[in-house]
């Protein structure tokens, strides 16, 4: 199934932005996926809105 493309639907409590990134994660071609610091960085910019409060 994931060879033929299928992904988890967004779960409802995951925001936009992070569930786009997941799909990135899960491109066919591992050249089009992010690296790991490429994740890091992005979830870096996500953190400070979550620690804020």
């Amino acid at each position: 199934q994931i060879e033929a493309g299928l992904r988890l639907k967004k779960p409802t409590l995951v925001p936009d932005v992070l569930f786009n990134l997941m799909l990135t994660c899960w491109e066919n071609n591992p050249e089009n996926r992010p690296t790991f610091t490429d994740c890091v960085r992005f979830m870096s910019l996500l953190e400070p809105t979550s620690q804020q409060s």
